[in-house]
């Protein structure tokens, strides 16, 4: 051996159990919570059906890239993805810094970018679901994973639930004590 490049490993994740996680995360921590897998530049790498309607819009673009050809016949079209119902697929060509305007996503990413691997973060962004008028604010717990790939878990929670999660009540402004000696 004298140094010289000789080979080389990788990990194998199974997206399966990640994007299964993400299923049993939404609406677990409190209600409207969900959480996706993404790159530092925010494109997803696991993200659920439900989670894609909540924060892309109702349609696709109707951007060129959008289409696949067969390669032997550059005339015959495969499939077209212009304004059609997103799919978690239709993420690979529009990550979250890539113009959707559900929230300002650019300053999550300026957020995660201050955070070394493996360490963790929050902050608070207003996201407009897809449907909605006006913007929640949104707790965004983020993990950026220190090894393999520089992956980060985004785990969402609106700010209202979360704050009001434990809330104690007395139902009566009376208390009495006891107390006994010996």
């Amino acid at each position: 051996y004298n140094d010289t490049y000789i080979a080389h490993t990788g990990l194998d994740i199974s997206m399966d159990s990640v994007s299964a996680l993400f299923t049993d995360l939404e609406d677990a921590l409190v209600e409207g919570s969900f959480a996706l897998l993404v790159n530092t530049t925010l494109s997803p790498v696991a993200i659920s059906q439900s989670v894609v309607e909540k924060i892309y819009p109702v349609r696709t673009g109707f951007e060129h890239d959008r289409i696949t050809y067969d390669t032997a016949d550059l005339t015959n079209i495969l499939d077209d993805r212009r304004n059609k119902t997103y799919l978690v697929s239709d993420t690979l060509h529009q990550g979250l810094l890539q113009g959707v305007p559900s929230a300002n996503w650019s300053s999550l990413a300026e957020s995660i970018s201050n955070v070394a691997r493996g360490e963790r973060g929050y902050m608070v962004l207003n996201i407009t679901l897809t449907g909605e008028t006006e913007a929640v604010p949104y707790y965004v717990m983020f993990d950026r994973w220190e090894y393999v790939s520089d992956w980060v878990v985004l785990v969402l929670a609106p700010v209202d639930k979360v704050d009001n999660a434990v809330s104690v009540e007395f139902s009566s402004d009376r208390i009495e004590i006891e107390a006994f000696h010996g």
